[in-house]
């Protein structure tokens, strides 16, 4: 595909883009379209199929046809990408830590492609967003504004250009330049332990959409009402789960809860500490009440098992003891 925004400067001189296509290094030019920009003042994306010239060496030419208006009249492109044509490293060969526990990557520009697990609106003005592949995940830090925390939403597969920079040991990409190249990609959060959100392994799920399942508040008093961090248990073990207002999460779920975030770091001192959990919405935390039992038989006291128990809108099957 050969993908692009264009935008013109003129609300109402008629000048036209061409978008041209060469497989005879430009002995012959092929138009892939003709688009009329008058009025068109926004940056808007185009997205051209190349399947036909597959195996082909070409040359891609975008063409502002000026009838004369004005010479202060011009067409403005940016973001050109062949995204089928470029194969970034993996998001986990730039978080690479040296021996110091510092990032190798710190202050070095380098093109990185993931699907977007976290919008920036969740967390603020510029974010940051985060976006991950298969290897890690990252934080994308829009400021100064890029556009992306604004328009790359969660589903979004984008290929992002930036610098490597470190905030309070959370290590991201600044100063960037991207294109989305594939909406609507399914981001299913990884299931872990509560242990596993510290240390070299808290590095390693950094930046990453996760889930921690059937955990509990330590102190629900803790509940505040804009920027706070919570303590969440499951048995011994513990993490920091940081609400931020951005996210509009405004109702405290009781009981037993499920929780679905991105794994952020705040941390002045500590490489491999200080990792928080960030829902992005309410939607993000889901509280429910577990209860227990043993089903008999009340004549002999004998459990039984393989009975159904409904428990609400949820239901259970005892097990060999009885248990459910």
């Amino acid at each position: 595909k050969f993908i692009f925004h264009a935008k013109y400067t003129s609300t109402n001189d008629p000048d036209w883009m061409h978008v041209l296509i060469s497989n005879d290094m430009g002995t012959t030019w092929v138009g892939l379209d003709t688009v009329n920009m008058m009025g068109k003042t926004s940056w808007k994306r185009y997205e051209y199929d190349l399947t036909a010239y597959v195996g082909d060496y070409v040359r891609l030419a975008i063409e502002d046809l000026n009838y004369g208006n004005s010479i202060s009249d011009k067409l403005w492109v940016d973001r050109v990408m062949l995204p089928k044509q470029y194969h970034p490293k993996s998001i986990a060969s730039y978080r690479a830590m040296n021996a110091d526990s510092t990032y190798m990557y710190k202050d070095s520009v380098f093109t990185i492609r993931g699907v977007v697990a976290a919008a920036g609106s969740s967390f603020g003005t510029y974010g940051p967003a985060y976006m991950q592949d298969s290897t890690g995940g990252i934080a994308v830090n829009d400021y100064p504004s890029s556009g992306f925390a604004d328009s790359a939403q969660v589903g979004d597969m984008v290929i992002v250009k930036g610098t490597g920079a470190v905030y309070s040991n959370l290590f991201q990409v600044k100063d960037v330049s991207f294109i989305i190249v594939e909406q609507g990609v399914s981001v299913t959060p990884e299931v872990v332990s509560l242990s596993s959100l510290s240390g070299t392994a808290g590095e390693g799920l950094e930046g990453q959409l996760l889930k921690v399942a059937d955990v509990t508040w330590v102190d629900e008093s803790d509940w505040g009402t804009s920027n706070f961090n919570m303590q969440v248990a499951h048995g011994a073990d513990t993490a920091t789960v940081r609400i931020d207002s951005d996210a509009d999460i405004d109702v405290m779920p009781t009981g037993s809860l499920d929780i679905v975030g991105v794994l952020g770091q705040y941390s002045s001192s500590n490489a491999y500490g200080g990792f928080q959990l960030l829902p992005r919405s309410q939607d993000d935390l889901t509280g429910y009440h577990k209860y227990s039992g043993t089903v008999t038989d009340a004549s002999t006291g004998d459990s039984l098992s393989g009975v159904a128990v409904e428990l609400g809108s949820a239901e259970a099957v005892t097990g060999t003891d009885g248990s459910y």
